[in-house]
């Protein structure tokens, strides 16, 4: 895949063959708001990436092939469930806070996998 990136000093050109996306997107279509909620910033910061079905298994299902002594079997990867934070405008002050002790929201997802 291509990403490109604004770092300090320009903008760059991100390859790689890893096919990763976002188990955000892949399942409700969008990142969160924001992963990190303080004065400073509102922003996502954290990710967490996937290798989405991409091949034809033997049965017909997709996978990604993945190694195995002797050769190699097909797994697949999907996400069943993502949990997103809040909409930005109803947490109050930002994070951390007396309950929220930290500067970073939990967005965790549950990944199912299977092999061939």
């Amino acid at each position: 895949g291509e990403e490109e990136v604004v770092v300090a000093g320009g903008r760059y050109l991100v390859r790689h063959g890893m096919q990763l996306v976002s188990s955000h997107v892949s399942a409700v279509g969008c990142e969160p708001e924001f992963t990190t909620l303080h004065d400073q910033a509102q922003v996502t910061v954290d990710y967490i990436w996937i290798t989405p079905r991409s091949q034809l298994c033997p049965d017909g299902r997709e996978g990604v092939d993945v190694p195995r002594s002797g050769g190699s079997c097909v797994a697949a990867a999907r996400v069943c469930a993502t949990l997103l934070p809040p909409p930005a405008g109803l947490v109050r002050y930002g994070y951390p806070s007396p309950s929220l002790t930290q500067s970073h929201t939990h967005a965790p997802t549950r990944i199912h996998t299977s092999t061939t």
